[in-house]
């Protein structure tokens, strides 16, 4: 997930309500292969100002994901040994994920404010496995070579992060800002992720 926040334009006009809407990249920090992308992702959050330095925000945030793996001709095997080949094999992992959050951020007053804190939230992801195989041969079932899908939902799963960033403001309902993170999940398998998102923050 990512989070922004921002703080008013003038350190003496101290504003109530904010909303943010950010647009940046979302990618995979684990080591394995299939964990390491970068897509984009986009944010809104709605802010409350509590005390001069303490934010008080609920976001939403969506990513989209897609991994496709391509093999050349392979044999196929089953329990009694050699059953034939195949052309090649096409299989594709995809993930759309949601996830909402509430974090408690500390942030500056002045020109240029520095903020940082911490959430936790829920992730949900729905996710599509495919396989489908190409150019079996006559020894095959025909089957061999028609399209497995294998959907599910994956969630709502606990997420923790921990985030930070700057903010300007240009008017005093009006600001820009540009946030990083890093968050992780520990619940059936572990997701470490880490984001930037630069965006608009409109307060009263």
């Amino acid at each position: 997930m990512i989070a922004a926040v921002a703080v008013p334009a003038s350190s003496r006009a101290q504003d109530r309500f904010g909303i943010t809407l950010g647009v940046g990249m979302i990618g995979g920090a684990d080591s394995a292969a299939n964990s390491r992308f970068a897509v984009p992702v986009y944010n809104v959050a709605i802010q409350g100002v509590f005390k001069r330095y303490l934010i008080v925000e609920g976001e939403l945030a969506h990513w989209s994901h897609s991994l496709r793996t391509n093999h050349g001709p392979h044999d196929i095997v089953g329990p009694n040994g050699f059953l034939g080949t195949v052309t090649g094999a096409t299989i594709v992992d995809a993930h759309r994920v949601w996830n909402v959050g509430v974090n408690l951020l500390v942030r500056s007053t002045g020109r240029v404010r520095v903020f940082g804190g911490g959430g936790a939230g829920l992730s949900i992801d729905d996710t599509e496995y495919s396989q489908q195989s190409f150019g079996c041969s006559p020894s095959l079932d025909p089957r061999s070579c028609t399209r497995f899908v294998s959907a599910r939902m994956r969630g709502p799963v606990p997420q923790f992060r921990a985030l930070g960033g700057v903010e300007v403001p240009l008017t005093p309902s009006l600001g820009i800002f540009a946030a990083a993170r890093s968050e992780a999940s520990a619940w059936e398998d572990r997701r470490n992720l880490v984001s930037g998102v630069g965006g608009l923050r409109f307060s009263r």
